[in-house]
């Protein structure tokens, strides 16, 4: 955390108010003092606020002492392209936009893959918006890596982390949220629960479905066991023999799924759901009236990506922490028909 000017005055047995002069280079205050206070300064490795210190120098001045930062939503594509790719990352902006509105900061997305930017452009594109912080956006390839200038600026991500990169992160709790829909087919009567993603989804989700599926295993009956199934295609379903396999040889009651592969596979092979199989959604960006799961709470997610900058900002502190912190959410349990009692 950034030092303060009280710690400064603390430490130099002059009052708060001669730091804040001294620092500010006033005529008021002696040569000596400035030194001896710069000294200090520089040995506790202060750094000036500067959204603070051009909000002071407005209230001084008399005029209007409304300042409107900007936070950058560094984004794979074009917001309507963004926001359009899938429903949990237009509540993740969307929750973002608001919280970041309500501090009094405007978003500015800027689609970091245009064609011609460049790590450099990006970063010139930043300081010439007089942007300090900025959130990095779900990716289209999340475990690939993401060329920036980190040390200038203060920032987070949403989702998981990239490889040899550690920022703060706010992200929905998969384990828990895979936890809690188990716990719910198991309350309404389901026994053989399967699991089906698609290889994609298992990366995205850095294991942490499977990883709840696996415990929840060790726990049943081999009557009820049912191997996850996490090499579903993508984006052809319906024509994954390995998948109607699988389905056909477990015959699960219910199947744990993110988004509507599922659907799409099982219409293709005549199954009705939920008269032939139940279904429970663990990724609803919303809760919806005609599908069960877990609704992720995405927008409380942006929102918190945005408290993570803002803090960062608020004590100066830029670049990469030494300790990141992930905040992760948990999902609330939604009822639906695609899973009802038994």
């Amino acid at each position: 955390m950034n030092p303060t000017q009280i710690e400064i005055a603390r430490l130099t047995g002059l009052s708060h108010a001669t730091v804040s002069r001294a620092l500010a280079d006033s005529p008021l205050i002696s040569k000596a003092t400035k030194e001896k206070v710069r000294l200090v300064a520089s040995e506790l490795g202060y750094r000036k606020n500067a959204v603070m210190s051009n909000l002071m120098a407005m209230m001084r001045a008399g005029r209007d002492p409304e300042v409107r930062s900007t936070i950058a939503f560094i984004s794979p594509f074009p917001l309507d392209q963004y926001c359009g790719f899938d429903a949990n990352w237009e509540q993740f902006y969307l929750g973002a936009k608001k919280r970041a509105e309500s501090l009094g900061y405007h978003l500015d997305v800027i689609w970091r893959n245009k064609p011609g930017l460049t790590r450099a452009g990006c970063t010139a594109i930043l300081r010439a918006r007089g942007i300090r912080g900025f959130i990095v956006a779900p990716r289209d390839r999340p475990l690939g890596r993401l060329s920036m200038d980190w040390k200038n600026f203060a920032c987070a991500t949403l989702g998981h982390n990239m490889p040899g990169l550690h920022l703060h992160s706010a992200m929905a709790d998969h384990y828990q949220n895979a936890s809690l829909a188990l716990r719910a087919a198991r309350k309404y009567g389901y026994r053989r629960i399967g699991l089906m993603l698609t290889r994609e989804q298992d990366g995205y989700f850095s294991g942490m479905f499977k990883a709840a599926f696996l415990l929840h295993l060790e726990s049943v009956s081999p009557e009820e066991r049912v191997e996850p199934f996490l090499q579903l295609s993508d984006p052809s379903p319906s024509k994954d023999r390995a998948a109607r396999e699988w389905i056909k040889k477990h015959k699960p009651d219910v199947i744990l799924c993110g988004g509507s592969h599922v659907d799409e596979l099982l219409a293709s092979m005549g199954l009705k759901v939920p008269g032939d199989m139940a279904l429970a959604d663990l990724t609803l960006a919303l809760p919806r009236e005609n599908r069960a799961g877990v609704w992720e709470r995405t927008a409380e997610t942006g929102a918190c990506a945005v408290d993570l900058v803002v803090e960062r900002l608020h004590n100066n502190e830029l670049g990469p922490p030494a300790v990141p912190n992930s905040v992760r959410h948990q999902g609330t349990g939604h009822a639906g028909p695609t899973m009802p009692t038994r």
